[in-house]
């Protein structure tokens, strides 16, 4: 399994941007890219410019090629005039614990 944490930081005028895209991205990316197993999109409850995206894929084979996409490179088109900062990622070649 690999799994991906993002981390955002919206501007204040990007925020409905980076809320409306990242909830279709929650519905396409699953449906459409294989090997997607999870793929949640969280806004802070304190703070709402504050957005984590949570994904798991079967392989990092998987996640290279939804980020190699034409659909990652508009979404990335779309985000990046939206946020505060960069941002903030982390990647892991995981083993699930538990059921």
């Amino acid at each position: 399994m690999f799994t991906a944490r993002v981390a955002l930081t919206c501007s204040p005028e990007g925020r409905a941007t980076v809320v409306e895209r990242l909830a279709e991205e929650a519905a396409v990316v699953p449906r459409d890219f294989a090997g997607c197993e999870f793929y949640v999109v969280s806004v802070d409850a304190n703070d709402d410019h504050h957005v984590l995206i949570a994904e798991e894929w079967t392989d990092r084979v998987a996640f290279d090629a939804y980020q190699q996409s034409d659909y990652f490179a508009e979404s990335l088109a779309t985000l990046e005039d939206c946020l505060a900062a960069p941002p903030n990622s982390a990647y892991y070649d995981a083993t699930l614990v538990g059921p």
